[in-house]
């Protein structure tokens, strides 16, 4: 009995640490979704563009062939605009654009040289790893100085609804003044005739012709059905259903007294 109880104890601690096991596991899990979730929301990350190689010491937007002006630096910060994150062994670069704001490009400058990453790149977006050209050696320097040229994203306003009226579709008509005419004018005459006629005129009173008498005939009648109690007369129907019936009746009590006849026979 011992063993049994340990062999229970032993599973249910196994099954306690599988539980806390499965439940660490998916909280890891819900706060890594969450976490992209929300990384995806504020920025996109998208790798930077083939560089421009640029020689000197460059500190300018118009000396690096770009537009705008710097939105922020290695040494001059703004918040709004976006800002920039460089690795711990200072050889890569990481920028972010804020939304509002479109960046021409980045400079990053490092030895002799500086790189040129041309945009445009609208907020919100991360440029990664971008970082300095090789130097005389052919080895990667550190990044020395950077900044972002750029501008305010332009905004977008919806055209202007027309207050013109819309076009006629035919030309103007303009109604007469006086409704036309529909008929030439007639005078009426100013005197009356002076001479009457002296002869009326000849009337033939119209022919008639005298009806002719039809003889009609009326239609044959027929006699109205008998309302009294008597039978109708059916001919030899009647007595061929009667002669069945009693036919019937008869094969019955035969086969009645067929049947009461063969119980007693058999009891």
């Amino acid at each position: 009995m011992a063993g049994i109880g340990a062999e229970n104890a032993e599973y249910r601690a196994a099954r306690r640490r599988m539980n806390q096991f499965r439940w660490t596991a998916m909280g890891l899990a819900a706060a890594g979704a969450a976490g992209l979730v929300f990384a995806s929301g504020i920025a996109s990350a998208v790798p930077p563009p083939p560089p421009a190689l640029v020689g000197g010491n460059i500190t300018t937007c118009q000396a690096a062939g770009l537009s705008g002006s710097i939105l922020f630096s290695s040494t001059a910060s703004n918040p709004a605009a976006g800002s920039g994150d460089v690795s711990d062994d200072g050889l890569f670069i990481d920028v972010t654009i804020n939304s509002g704001y479109t960046a021409s490009g980045v400079v990053v400058k490092g030895g002799p040289n500086a790189y040129v990453y041309k945009g445009p790149f609208t907020g919100p977006v991360t440029i990664d790893d971008m970082r300095a050209p090789d130097n005389d050696g052919g080895q990667q320097p550190q990044i020395s100085h950077w900044y972002v040229c750029g501008d305010e994203s332009p905004t977008t306003t919806p055209p202007a609804t027309p207050t013109t009226a819309p076009p006629t579709t035919g030309p103007a008509t303009t109604p007469p003044t006086t409704p036309p005419t529909t008929g030439p004018a007639t005078t009426p005459p100013t005197t009356p005739p002076t001479t009457p006629p002296t002869t009326a005129p000849v009337t033939t009173p119209p022919t008639t012709v005298p009806p002719t008498d039809f003889v009609t005939t009326p239609p044959a009648t027929t006699p109205p059905p008998a309302t009294g109690g008597e039978l109708p007369t059916t001919g030899t129907r009647v007595g061929l259903y009667i002669g069945s019936a009693v036919a019937l009746l008869g094969a019955g009590v035969l086969l009645i007294a067929f049947a009461r006849q063969r119980r007693r026979f058999v009891a």
